[in-house]
């Protein structure tokens, strides 16, 4: 053909039969289809974080240091704490054995722990916790808690008190914080229960409820053994909470992204009397861990300077100084093996992640710590 000139499609001739109005429909309609894929696409990289909140980072460059891994052949592990130049490891399938991994990650041994009394390990989810010489077993639907000294000498019962709970944190001898639920409003409340003496102060304040009071406080406790300090940080929201022990000093603290309310969608079951996440929830705070004056936390949102594909390589990991709550510094920790973060802690300088059945230690370059 000469002149540049194409010749029409059969649907173009068909178009143009068509009524006006009826054109017209068929646009719209292709325009609504359009919007809704767009829209929909919208959705989900948000419920992934894929989004720029409204914030930036500040990325440290190459602060881990001295790479070190190994294969423990299973991905039911977690970690229960380090102590003693040791790696304590937990397992969700074999709830009394606690494995032994040395900080070069050079061996490992596996102890089974023995308890007192015969107890219903059938019924919820045991953890172990390592803290220096000692190590507690918690159940909290049973429930019970037991503490003992130079695994494995068998530890004692040492809470007989029936207070079910969802998690328990020890803060100092015979002393335990527990996130518990009320039997009264349902809500998620925070215990501190000391066995010797036995006293229990309840709070009912320290969790602020967005929408339902159980999902929308959900998070994560710790302790700052070096502060005194209870943090607790919500998955769903731009806040971690810090108290003394006693829970009569609290304050509330921001992280750097911008979701301040939780943003998750509630359904009930009728047959079950309970309620569920709709939708999947946007997670904030994806992971945490406390180490003396400092509060690491895995991000589930993008700053404004990431690229939008970073979370498929990597994790960022936000740093906060707790003494004077603000936010440090960032890094990135990338899939190694090609696995997603499962879990990770801190203890000083060392950091330790599990990549599911990968167990990767790495050490934080002081600098890191220095702002610029």
């Amino acid at each position: 053909m000469s002149g540049g000139w194409r010749i029409a499609s059969p649907f173009f001739y068909s178009m143009m039969n068509l009524p006006v109005l009826t054109i017209l429909k068929i646009i719209l309609l292709a325009a609504a289809s359009v919007a809704l894929v767009i829209g929909l696409q919208f959705v989900s990289i948000w419920n992934r974080g894929y989004i720029g909140g409204g914030f930036r980072r500040n990325f440290v460059p190459s602060p881990l240091h001295s790479l070190k891994s190994i294969d423990l052949k299973y991905n039911s592990f977690y970690i229960a704490g380090l102590a003693n130049q040791g790696i304590y490891l937990g397992n969700y399938t074999a709830p009394l054995s606690l494995m032994t991994v040395t900080l070069d990650l050079r061996d490992s041994s596996v102890e089974r722990i023995s308890l007192a009394s015969a107890e219903n390990l059938s019924s919820g989810r045991i953890r172990i916790a390592v803290d220096s010489n000692a190590y507690f077993v918690f159940n909290g639907l049973v429930p019970f808690i037991y503490e003992g000294h130079h695994i494995p000498t068998r530890p004692r019962k040492v809470s007989e008190m029936p207070i079910y709970f969802k998690d328990a944190l020890p803060i100092g001898k015979s002393k335990f914080i527990l996130k518990s639920e009320s039997a009264k409003t349902h809500r998620d409340i925070i215990i501190r229960q000391s066995t010797n003496p036995k006293s229990i102060v309840i709070d009912t304040t320290l969790l602020e409820r967005q929408l339902d009071g159980i999902f929308c406080t959900d998070g994560m406790l710790h302790y700052s053994k070096s502060m005194q300090r209870i943090i607790y940080v919500y998955f769903y929201r731009n806040q971690y909470i810090e108290s003394n022990n006693d829970l009569t000093h609290i304050s509330r603290h921001r992280t750097i992204d911008t979701t301040s309310k939780a943003k998750i969608k509630i359904a009930s079951i009728n047959s079950q009397n309970s309620k569920t996440l709709a939708v999947p929830p946007v997670v904030v705070n994806k992971r945490s861990s406390v180490s003396g004056d400092w509060l690491y936390i895995q991000s589930g949102l993008l700053a404004d300077n990431q690229p939008a594909n970073d979370q498929d390589f990597y994790e960022v990991i936000d740093v906060y100084h707790l003494p004077t709550h603000e936010y440090w510094f960032s890094f990135y920790l990338p899939f190694e093996r090609g696995k997603h973060l499962s879990s990770f802690a801190v203890f000083g300088q060392t950091l330790v992640v599990l990549y599911e059945q990968y167990l990767f230690v790495y050490q934080i370059s002081p600098q890191a710590f220095i702002q610029q």
